[in-house]
């Protein structure tokens, strides 16, 4: 549910709350007064379950969704998705990212010298250009 919808859902309960205070101090208390309580109560109650309802399908879809990423990069390679496995803890991540959201180990094939700030390959021990220790 979107924020501006809940925000609206709360303006209306405290609208009808406010209507039955209005009534009750008038002296007009009557079947009719009560009517706006029970709508309150009930809707106070059957929103947050819808809510938590959505979210929970909302979740279970998402789950489905990295179910089938998984499956399809295990079986085809990573070729067909944007998901890839981080070269460290082995956590499914998308290819675009620099750094593993989960143990911030580079995802880069390169490895940049801190002396000369030369780009060479991760298997390297030294820098191709300034032979410093990588």
């Amino acid at each position: 549910m979107k924020k501006g919808a809940v925000g609206t859902i709360i303006g209306i309960i405290f609208f009808m709350f406010a209507v039955e205070i209005i009534f009750i101090s008038d002296g007009m208390f009557n079947f009719f007064s009560v009517v706006p309580v029970i709508f309150i109560i009930i809707f106070a109650i059957i929103v947050p379950t819808v809510i938590k309802k959505f979210k929970e399908q909302q979740d279970s879809v998402n789950d489905k969704i990295d179910k089938f990423h998984r499956y399809n990069d295990s079986k085809y390679g990573s070729t067909l998705s944007t998901k890839t496995n981080c070269h460290k803890c082995k956590s499914v991540i998308d290819k675009s990212y620099k750094y593993c959201p989960h143990c911030g180990a580079s995802q880069r094939d390169t490895i940049i010298c801190e002396y000369c700030g030369h780009e060479n390959p991760k298997e390297n021990a030294l820098c191709e250009k300034c032979n410093g220790f990588l």
